[in-house]
Protein backbone atom coordinates (compact mmCIF):
# COMPACT_ATOMS: atom_id res chain seq x y z
CA UNK A 1 0.00 0.00 0.00
CA UNK A 2 1.82 3.46 -0.79
CA UNK A 3 0.91 5.97 1.90
CA UNK A 4 1.39 9.97 1.69
CA UNK A 5 4.55 11.53 2.43
CA UNK A 6 3.57 13.63 5.36
CA UNK A 7 6.60 16.13 6.44
CA UNK A 8 6.16 17.73 10.15
CA UNK A 9 7.88 20.49 11.90
CA UNK A 10 8.35 19.42 15.40
CA UNK A 11 6.57 23.02 16.66
CA UNK A 12 3.36 21.41 14.55
CA UNK A 13 3.41 17.72 15.77
CA UNK A 14 3.78 19.17 19.52
CA UNK A 15 0.83 21.11 18.90
CA UNK A 16 -1.06 18.38 17.17
CA UNK A 17 -0.29 15.65 20.20
CA UNK A 18 -1.32 18.36 22.71
CA UNK A 19 -4.65 19.21 21.23
CA UNK A 20 -5.51 15.32 21.20
CA UNK A 21 -4.38 15.41 24.27
CA UNK A 22 -6.88 17.61 25.64
CA UNK A 23 -9.74 16.49 23.16
CA UNK A 24 -9.59 12.90 24.55
CA UNK A 25 -12.64 11.95 22.24
CA UNK A 26 -10.62 12.07 19.47
CA UNK A 27 -7.55 9.71 18.20
CA UNK A 28 -5.98 11.34 14.86
CA UNK A 29 -5.31 13.77 12.38
CA UNK A 30 -8.03 13.63 9.31
CA UNK A 31 -6.32 14.84 5.93
CA UNK A 32 -8.90 16.09 3.80
CA UNK A 33 -8.32 17.26 0.23
CA UNK A 34 -11.01 18.76 -2.16
CA UNK A 35 -9.43 18.82 -5.41
CA UNK A 36 -11.89 20.98 -7.06
CA UNK A 37 -11.19 22.29 -10.44
CA UNK A 38 -8.79 25.35 -10.44
CA UNK A 39 -9.27 25.84 -6.88
CA UNK A 40 -8.19 22.76 -4.38
CA UNK A 41 -8.54 23.08 -0.84
CA UNK A 42 -7.19 20.87 2.11
CA UNK A 43 -7.98 20.55 5.52
CA UNK A 44 -6.71 19.51 9.03
CA UNK A 45 -9.03 18.41 11.40
CA UNK A 46 -9.26 15.98 14.66
CA UNK A 47 -11.03 13.11 14.26
CA UNK A 48 -11.83 9.54 15.22
CA UNK A 49 -10.27 6.39 13.51
CA UNK A 50 -12.91 5.25 10.61
CA UNK A 51 -12.46 2.20 8.46
CA UNK A 52 -12.43 3.78 5.18
CA UNK A 53 -9.48 6.04 5.52
CA UNK A 54 -5.85 4.73 5.42
CA UNK A 55 -4.39 5.23 8.63
CA UNK A 56 -0.98 6.44 8.76
CA UNK A 57 1.95 7.18 11.80
CA UNK A 58 4.41 9.44 11.51
CA UNK A 59 6.32 10.79 14.50
CA UNK A 60 4.31 9.40 16.51
CA UNK A 61 1.28 11.29 15.49
CA UNK A 62 -1.56 9.14 13.76
CA UNK A 63 -2.79 10.48 10.65
CA UNK A 64 -6.05 9.80 8.62
CA UNK A 65 -7.14 10.11 4.82
CA UNK A 66 -9.13 9.07 1.95
CA UNK A 67 -7.12 7.18 -0.90
CA UNK A 68 -8.28 9.20 -3.66
CA UNK A 69 -5.85 11.76 -2.49
CA UNK A 70 -3.00 9.72 -3.64
CA UNK A 71 -4.46 10.70 -7.02
CA UNK A 72 -3.95 14.05 -6.92
CA UNK A 73 -0.88 15.21 -3.93
CA UNK A 74 2.75 13.21 -3.72
CA UNK A 75 3.40 14.81 -0.16
CA UNK A 76 1.81 17.26 2.53
CA UNK A 77 4.11 19.39 4.37
CA UNK A 78 2.88 20.29 8.02
CA UNK A 79 3.84 23.58 10.12
CA UNK A 80 3.22 25.63 13.23
CA UNK A 81 3.86 29.35 13.13
CA UNK A 82 2.33 33.05 14.53
CA UNK A 83 -0.19 30.56 16.47
CA UNK A 84 -1.68 28.72 13.39
CA UNK A 85 -1.20 25.49 10.83
CA UNK A 86 0.32 26.07 7.79
CA UNK A 87 -0.24 23.18 4.67
CA UNK A 88 1.47 22.73 1.69
CA UNK A 89 0.69 20.36 -0.71
CA UNK A 90 2.60 18.78 -3.75
CA UNK A 91 0.63 17.62 -6.55
CA UNK A 92 1.34 14.11 -7.81
CA UNK A 93 2.38 15.66 -11.70
CA UNK A 94 0.91 18.92 -12.85
CA UNK A 95 0.13 17.86 -15.90
CA UNK A 96 -1.80 14.89 -15.06
CA UNK A 97 -3.62 16.93 -11.69
CA UNK A 98 -4.70 19.58 -14.45
CA UNK A 99 -5.95 16.34 -16.83
CA UNK A 100 -8.04 14.76 -13.46
CA UNK A 101 -9.58 18.09 -12.45
CA UNK A 102 -10.38 18.69 -16.29
CA UNK A 103 -12.46 15.41 -16.51
CA UNK A 104 -14.43 16.31 -13.33
CA UNK A 105 -15.88 19.51 -14.35
CA UNK A 106 -16.71 17.28 -17.80
CA UNK A 107 -18.64 14.50 -15.97
CA UNK A 108 -19.67 16.24 -13.17
CA UNK A 109 -23.18 16.06 -12.37
CA UNK A 110 -23.50 18.91 -9.57
CA UNK A 111 -22.00 22.70 -9.81
CA UNK A 112 -20.54 22.29 -6.58
CA UNK A 113 -16.93 22.19 -7.06
CA UNK A 114 -16.75 22.70 -10.81
CA UNK A 115 -15.57 26.53 -11.15
CA UNK A 116 -14.33 26.24 -14.90
CA UNK A 117 -16.20 27.00 -17.95
CA UNK A 118 -16.48 23.47 -19.27
CA UNK A 119 -18.68 22.26 -16.94
CA UNK A 120 -21.91 21.64 -19.82
CA UNK A 121 -22.86 18.32 -18.08
CA UNK A 122 -23.32 19.63 -14.82
CA UNK A 123 -27.24 19.77 -13.58
CA UNK A 124 -29.41 19.92 -10.91
CA UNK A 125 -27.51 22.53 -8.24
CA UNK A 126 -28.11 26.66 -8.54
CA UNK A 127 -27.73 29.11 -6.01
CA UNK A 128 -30.90 29.12 -4.86
CA UNK A 129 -30.78 24.98 -4.87
CA UNK A 130 -27.39 24.01 -3.77
CA UNK A 131 -28.56 21.96 -0.49
CA UNK A 132 -28.71 18.75 -2.43
CA UNK A 133 -24.99 18.57 -3.94
CA UNK A 134 -23.26 19.98 -1.12
CA UNK A 135 -21.26 16.37 -0.65
CA UNK A 136 -20.31 16.79 -4.22
CA UNK A 137 -16.95 16.66 -4.76
CA UNK A 138 -14.35 15.97 -7.51
CA UNK A 139 -13.50 12.68 -5.66
CA UNK A 140 -17.11 11.49 -5.66
CA UNK A 141 -17.59 11.89 -9.67
CA UNK A 142 -18.33 9.13 -11.26
CA UNK A 143 -16.63 9.43 -15.30
CA UNK A 144 -19.03 8.98 -17.90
Amino acid sequence: MNFLKIDISKEAKDKLLELLKKNPSYSCVKIDYLPQCGNSHLDLCLDEFKSQYIIDEVDELFFMYKDYILLYVSSISIIYENDSFMLKAVPVNKSEAKKIASKCCKTSNCNAGCSCSNNSNCTGCSSNNSSKCSSCSCENKQSS
